[in-house]
């Protein structure tokens, strides 16, 4: 789905929408939190298109961010939809961020990115909080939900933005959270060693901070595994 098939007046009113949808957080950084729709704890909204409905990220649509660039929040808070607080950046950049946003690493001062983040905080004053409670039944009913492929575990089950979901959580991080518990922090991903996103297996899937997660990439591109971590991809 891309923004450019929309003109900027529908986008305008969908832009408006959100504002009259959202509410001042009581923080000193001037957020304006959506209290629309969400999925998987995300903001999104709906654009009508050719008669069917599709569903994109609102700060997407805020901050007129292209398709091929990540809508990045200078202030560290997700479901802000102040124009102010959105721009577009490549996904690496965003994910650097962290370093500020959720680690603490630098202060106004000493902050690296442009535009300059608006707040300084480690991740124990995170205020994104996830329900890291997940039974075995629910273990064995996500795995009930899927196909082998190879050594997968391939979901058939309901998708967000491609991604496998059950109920409001992600599957990846469920089934990390089967095989290894809860994260060692809020921040970390569940990284597929596989890297099939449609797989379930949680012998296939672990905790990684963002870096580790996206420098598996370079696997991929060379057809094995040259990344160097202590769980060796599964190519």
């Amino acid at each position: 789905m891309s923004l450019e098939n929309y003109s900027n007046e529908y986008l305008s009113r969908r832009i408006e929408h959100a504002l009259a949808n959202s509410t001042i957080d009581e923080n000193e950084l001037g957020c304006r939190r959506y209290d629309g729709y969400h999925l998987t704890g995300i903001p999104r909204i709906g654009l009508n298109s050719a008669g069917t409905q599709k569903v994109c990220y609102l700060p997407r649509v805020v901050g007129h961010v292209p398709m091929d660039l990540t809508a990045s929040h200078d202030c560290g808070n997700r479901w802000c939809v102040n124009p102010d607080h959105i721009h577009s950046e490549p996904h690496w950049y965003n994910v650097w961020r962290n370093a500020c946003q959720k680690l603490g690493l630098h202060t106004a001062e000493t902050c690296p990115h442009e535009p300059k983040c608006r707040v300084f905080r480690r991740c124990e004053d995170y205020n994104h909080h996830i329900e890291f409670s997940i039974t075995t039944d629910d273990t064995l009913r996500m795995i009930a939900n899927t196909r082998p492929e190879y050594n997968c575990l391939i979901w058939c089950g309901a998708l967000s933005s491609g991604r496998p979901v059950i109920g409001n959580l992600y599957c990846s991080r469920a089934a990390a959270m089967a095989a290894w518990g809860p994260p060692e922090h809020l921040w970390y991903q569940a990284s597929h060693l596989c890297h099939n996103k449609l797989c379930v297996s949680p012998m296939h899937i672990i905790w990684e901070t963002p870096w580790d997660n996206k420098k598996r990439d370079l696997c991929v591109k060379a057809g094995r595994c040259i990344c160097g971590l202590r769980h060796s991809c599964l190519l």
